[in-house]
């Protein structure tokens, strides 16, 4: 099991359960994750709405890169004109997959 994340505030699953409501009220205002364990082992990291969507994001965008590097990786790669026509919904051919179009939103649409 990974070691808890660093935080201020970290507490057994029995304080969690009797400080529950003074933490969820506060959880927003303070933007700092509670840090749930289990046996000494950390089992849940609570964080306020806002900031699990700004987690979820920057999840999303680390993931567009990765994917983005490994189309590069494979030689999946668009001319600034074949991106342009399949931005505008235009057909067009596919030079990497032999018109398969299985790995990209930006190929060809056949």
């Amino acid at each position: 099991m990974k070691p808890a994340p660093v935080s201020e505030t970290t507490l057994s699953l029995a304080d969690f359960q009797h400080q529950a409501s003074a933490l969820l009220n506060g959880i927003a205002s303070s933007k700092e994750p509670v840090v749930i364990t289990q046996d000494g082992c950390a089992v849940a990291v609570l964080v306020s709405p806002s900031d699990y969507a700004d987690l979820r994001e920057q999840l999303r965008f680390v993931q567009a890169v990765k994917d983005g590097l490994n189309d590069v990786e494979h030689g999946r790669l668009l001319s600034e004109e074949a991106l342009e026509q399949a931005l505008n919904g235009a057909k067009m051919d596919c030079h990497c997959c032999s018109g398969s179009c299985c790995h990209s939103r930006l190929h060809c649409r056949r």
